[in-house]
C-alpha cells in the first residue's frame, strides 16, 4: 500500500533529522538545538498524531500559568518550566510535551520533575507528560516513577504504533485502550482476505458476540468467558476476539 503524501513528508523529515543529528554528534556546539527539535522533529510528529493549531485536537505552545506555583504540603513551590506544547482535546489538557536540546538528557531527574510539576498543576491536571531531545522520546505518567515509553530516534518510524498508543488523542483520553491487542477481523480485512474465506480456529468455541460500544466487543469463549476486543465502526466483526 502506498504511503500518503503527509506520511512521505514526515518520513523524509525524519531522515533529514537523522543526518543532522549524526553530523552534529561530534561537534562540541551542535547546530541542531532545541528550536530545531521543536520545529523539525516534534511538530511533524504531532501533525501525524492528528494535532493541529486549531480544532478539537490541538496544541498550545508555551501555555503560561495564571498562578505559576504548586503546594507541597504548606510550602509554595514555584513552577520554573513552561513546556513547549500542551496537547488538548475538546479544550481538555491531555499531555504536556517539553522539547530539549540534543545535549540534554530527557531522563534527567531535574527535567522530569519540572515537567511533572507543570502536568499536575490545577490549571493543567493531565496524567501524561513527555520530553523529547531529538535523539530520544520519553513518555511518563504522573502515577508512575518509571517511564511509560522510551524511544530512540532511529526507532520513531519502526515503533510508530507505540508513539500513537501513548500520545494520540484517542489513547490519552482512554488509556485502557493501550492494553487492547489488534483486532483480528480488521487485521484480516487489511491483509486482503476474501469476504467468503473460511477461518478455522482449532480448539476455540465462540458462542456469542456482543457489542459494548463502537470500540469494544465481547466474545464468549467456553473456556475463558467474555473477552474484550476492539473493532472500528463498520468493520466485519466475525472472528474479532482477543484471547
Amino acid at each position: 500500500m502506498a504511503a500518503s503524501p503527509s506520511l512521505r513528508v514526515i518520513s523524509s523529515t525524519l531522515r533529514l533529522c537523522r543526518m543532522l543529528l549524526r553530523s552534529s554528534a561530534s561537534c562540541p556546539k551542535p547546530e541542531f538545538k532545541e528550536d530545531s527539535v521543536r520545529e523539525v522533529i516534534i511538530t511533524p510528529i504531532l501533525m501525524r498524531l492528528g494535532y493541529t493549531p486549531s480544532g478539537p485536537d490541538r496544541t498550545i505552545r508555551s501555555k503560561a500559568l495564571a498562578h505559576p506555583f504548586i503546594y507541597a504540603g504548606t510550602r509554595k513551590v514555584p513552577i520554573t518550566l513552561i513546556p513547549d506544547y500542551t496537547l488538548l482535546s475538546e479544550g481538555r489538557p491531555l499531555c504536556v510535551l517539553d522539547a530539549k536540546s540534543p545535549t540534554e538528557d530527557v531522563l534527567s531527574r531535574v527535567h522530569v520533575q519540572q515537567a511533572y510539576s507543570y502536568a499536575i498543576h490545577p490549571e493543567i491536571k493531565c496524567t501524561t507528560f513527555a520530553l523529547c531531545n531529538g535523539k530520544k522520546l520519553a513518555v511518563f505518567s504522573i502515577n508512575d516513577s518509571k517511564p511509560l515509553l522510551i524511544l530512540a530516534f532511529h526507532e520513531f518510524e519502526t515503533r510508530w504504533v507505540e508513539v500513537e498508543r501513548h500520545l494520540a488523542p484517542r489513547f490519552l483520553k482512554n488509556p485502557s485502550l493501550r492494553k487492547f491487542a489488534p483486532d483480528l477481523g480488521s487485521a484480516l480485512v487489511r491483509l486482503g482476505l476474501a469476504k467468503n474465506a473460511k477461518i478455522v480456529m482449532l480448539g476455540m468455541q465462540l458462542n456469542l458476540f456482543a457489542r459494548i460500544s463502537d470500540e469494544l466487543m465481547t466474545a464468549n469463549d467456553a473456556r475463558l468467558g467474555f473477552v474484550p476486543s476492539t473493532a472500528p465502526r463498520g468493520a466485519d466483526r466475525r472472528g474479532c476476539f482477543q484471547g
